[in-house]
């Protein structure tokens, strides 16, 4: 009576918790394999209602519902830690093909070794897709963030276990036949009371997981211009905070910089080439930083780029170089809805600047100095001191706070 009242209160938290991921992975734009979680949960849960109402081990139609149930169940939750870790989920045809060819094999089982061989066959094959998952959870552990490591890390020892408990079945099984699967022996109670244990404890851990991956994404949303991938202003803000925490006093310089006559191309060519335009140029920006800088958009047509050298001639070539790039890939982008591609920029290097006390009056002086490239013609760079072109050398002190 143990094992069947543990094997009851099993079904109904599957079911639930099947349940309570569906409706979870429906409301989240992202579901990281939650969705296969929630099947796999449902169908070992129908899995284990089936074996409460129908108790037999002659071959019928539950019985065989029942175990194609629970293959396909751990199958979907080896899609899941698939998805969970960053890979490729699978396509829902798999599955289907998956339920069918195990529903034949069950019979073919049964025909060559009776109801022992397809009992020997489900523990075979839930345990070595126990052992993927463990695989796939500890692999995937490596590339995640470290508060998601302990997560994946856990769900791999659980899984490990769950794969050793239904390898030792099998192998009961193929030592004692039926005998083995008898509900009131001591394995048998180990065996469900572990199982039920490891699925009342992954639950939580993967609400939790899930709503760390949410925190995260949130905060990346809060902080990055949805269109280029750039920060926004508070990410800016953010990231320049951090950089003095870390490193008090380093200076750096602030280039500002604008697409010269973006409204044109707006208007002649269209508000997808726009986008497209912008997306370019945060790009160009990121790919000549090289890590050693921080780009964010403004707003509009505006960027503002982070120099973490310091050396303002260095920055001054630095938004020379990003000046030519940008106009060679839009001329590289050849012809687009509305004729011939042609953009070019124009920016604005302050004087270097160490702590946020100095930040605004930067960004005031690199902003007036793109707005002297604008009025000289556009497509140019100016300093500070409204000087256009690269210097070698510069004698400005650092503002600092």
């Amino acid at each position: 009576m143990y094992t069947i009242g543990v094997v009851t209160v099993l079904a109904a938290f599957l079911l639930l918790g099947g349940g309570l991921f569906y409706l979870m992975a429906r409301r989240l734009a992202w579901s990281h394999g939650l969705e296969m979680i929630a099947l796999g949960g449902l169908l070992m849960g129908v899995g284990f209602s089936l074996q409460l109402a129908f108790p037999g081990r002659a071959l019928t139609l539950p019985l065989l519902v029942n175990h194609t149930a629970t293959a396909t169940g751990i199958l979907c939750f080896l899609a899941g830690s698939w998805s969970l870790a960053g890979r490729r989920p699978l396509a829902w045809r798999g599955f289907v093909a998956w339920a069918l060819g195990y529903t034949a094999a069950q019979w073919i089982a049964e025909q060559l070794a009776g109801a022992t061989g397809r009992y020997l066959m489900l523990a075979g094959v839930v345990g070595a897709t126990y052992a993927l998952i463990a695989i796939s959870l500890f692999r995937g552990a490596r590339h995640q963030a470290r508060e998601l490591q302990f997560g994946f890390i856990l769900m791999a020892v659980l899984a490990t276990a769950m794969g050793s408990l239904n390898v030792i079945r099998a192998y009961l099984l193929s030592r004692h036949g039926m005998a083995a699967l008898d509900m009131d022996s001591g394995f048998q109670q180990i065996f469900y009371t572990l199982v039920a244990v490891a699925a009342v404890v992954m639950t939580p851990v993967l609400v939790w997981m899930v709503f760390t991956r949410l925190s995260a994404q949130l905060k990346t949303l809060a902080s990055t211009d949805a269109l280029t991938g750039a920060l926004n202003r508070h990410g800016l803000t953010e990231v320049l905070e951090r950089h003095w925490r870390l490193v008090p006093g380093a200076a750096v310089v602030l280039l500002m910089i604008d697409i010269d006559h973006f409204k044109a191309i707006n208007d002649q060519h269209g508000h997808p080439v726009g986008d497209a335009v912008l997306a370019m140029v945060a790009r160009v920006i990121k790919a000549e930083l090289g890590g050693m800088g921080h780009v964010a958009r403004l707003g509009g047509e505006e960027f503002a780029v982070v120099w973490l050298d310091g050396d303002e001639p260095r920055a001054l070539r630095l938004a020379d170089r990003l000046r030519r790039t940008i106009a060679r890939e839009c001329i590289a982008a050849g012809t687009v809805p509305g004729g011939p591609l042609s953009c070019s920029v124009s920016i604005g290097v302050s004087r270097p600047c160490s702590g946020m006390a100095g930040l605004d009056h930067a960004m005031a002086e690199a902003d007036r100095a793109m707005y002297l490239g604008k009025q000289a013609g556009r497509n140019q760079v100016f300093d500070a001191d409204g000087r256009a072109g690269v210097f070698a050398a510069s004698s400005h002190p650092p503002l600092v706070p």
